[in-house]
């Protein structure tokens, strides 16, 4: 949806992230009602793990823009083009999401795009949300056409491979995909094409996530197998709620951790 650079905000002296509309859609009204609408989503989220936007505008050839807050890091997909990461990592990465997701749900908007792609790591650790370009907020007049798939192949839900409509239970959906992967470097419902891999998400179960890391995966494990149970209803009730089952898991494993006994001092 937009072409993104790096540019200094010259009045206020700071750096920012510039996304325009590409050329090509910007004389389809659609297309412009789309990107001012992702404006307008982020603009009314202030969270620490949503990246802000601070102006909407157009340029002197009339292009639209969105001016963002500049986020020095790479997105989580840049990150595992290097490998899979380890279970804390991954699962406080997912926790961080789901904190930012939370806040959009309580303000009745689902992002339904969540993917490594869509979210960007700082260089002190710290995830934030991007490009609520699809987002659509609930109860709102359907902007695509009616059973249409919205969203990126290997993070649909069931319910949007069915053509349904996407609630937060979507967005949770999507969250659990992106954990596994951060543990695996790869899609926990595989296909030989498109249509292979939806008939999976659709009716089988998630391959098994190797559990040869100790307390930690096999905690994310469970956290897993709910976020990507078929019935939405079965899910985690609340972005919120994913969020503190994560940051418990952490916390046990630090427990348990501190309770084993100390290893032998070698004579």
């Amino acid at each position: 949806m937009g072409r993104v650079f790096k540019a200094e905000d010259t009045l206020l002296g700071r750096t920012v992230a510039l996304k325009f509309l590409p050329d090509e859609l910007a004389s389809e009204p659609r297309a412009v009602e789309r990107f001012l609408q992702e404006a307008r989503l982020m603009a009314s989220l202030e969270h620490r793990h949503i990246c802000t936007v601070h102006e909407i505008g157009q340029d002197e050839d009339d292009t639209w823009f969105i001016a963002m807050a500049w986020c020095n890091g790479a997105t989580l997909k840049q990150r595992l083009a290097h490998g899979p990461l380890a279970p804390e990592t991954a699962l406080d990465y997912a926790r961080q999401t789901a904190l930012g997701l939370a806040c959009a749900h309580d303000h009745d908007i689902v992002h339904r795009d969540i993917k490594p792609a869509n979210l960007i790591v700082t260089g002190d650790g710290e995830v934030r949300v991007l490009d609520f370009g699809i987002a659509r907020l609930l109860g709102t007049e359907r902007r695509t056409q009616e059973g249409a798939l919205v969203g990126t192949f290997g993070y649909l839900s069931p319910e949007q491979v069915r053509g349904e409509e996407a609630t937060a239970a979507a967005d949770i959906w999507a969250l659990g995909v992106v954990l596994y992967e951060m543990l695996t470097g790869r899609l926990p419902f595989s296909g030989t094409n498109h249509a292979a891999q939806l008939d999976a998400i659709a009716h089988d179960d998630p391959d098994t996530l190797p559990l040869d890391k100790g307390v930690l995966t096999a905690e994310a494990a469970r956290i897993i197998g709910r976020c990507l149970r078929k019935d939405p209803t079965d899910r985690y009730g609340s972005s919120h709620e994913l969020a503190s089952d994560m940051a418990v898991a952490v916390g046990n494993r630090h427990r348990h951790q501190s309770s084993l006994p100390p290893t032998p001092t070698p004579p």
